[in-house]
């Protein structure tokens, strides 16, 4: 009986086959997973000290590093999509990020200063041209649809604590 069992785990174990965990090593920042075109996956981390974008293979191996130009006075918020086929036919990197830059009122008088940020929306490949600047960009939607080809959406508004009725949405299309 005994070594039916063990007959029938080790038939068990050959056919369903066993994966096994191996540690990589550790990234020492944040990372996000991406889909840079239809077959590859990469992650990416920031550095937000020298604005530099990293993207790596999924074995842990640099594929690229691209520097991000941040306009003097403002500062890097985040990544909002990173692409090779979206918007453009070459093989470059394209990246949506977004800055901002804080602002200092005093609308109400002797009332203390009121801080809000501006937020800036950018495309830009990893060259460093930009396709696209939007003030106030905040989102970014990508929409796949196959009547009307690719449209993308960004949310523009200033600060919503304060001027909450003051949202646009921008609206672009890919052909």
């Amino acid at each position: 009986m005994k070594k039916l069992a063990i007959i029938i785990v080790i038939a068990f174990i050959s056919i369903t086959g066993i994966s096994q965990i191996n540690y990589q090593g550790v990234v020492k920042s944040k990372s996000n997973l991406i889909k840079v075109n239809e077959n590859s996956y990469k992650y990416y981390t920031v550095n937000k000290k020298d604005n530099t974008l990293q993207l790596f293979n999924l074995d842990n191996s640099l594929w690229k590093s691209i520097e991000l130009s941040i306009p003097e006075e403002e500062w890097f918020d985040e990544i909002l999509y990173i692409s090779t086929t979206e918007f453009n036919p070459d093989s470059n990197v394209e990246i949506v990020f977004t800055t901002y830059m804080e602002t200092y009122s005093n609308f109400f008088g002797d009332v203390e200063t009121i801080v809000y940020d501006n937020y800036t929306l950018f495309i830009v490949n990893e060259l460093g041209e930009e396709i696209l600047k939007v003030d106030g960009g905040r989102t970014f939607d990508l929409i796949k649809d196959n009547e009307s080809g690719k449209v993308f959406l960004i949310d523009v508004y200033t600060d919503e604590e304060f001027f909450p009725d003051y949202k646009k949405t921008f609206v672009y299309s890919l052909y």
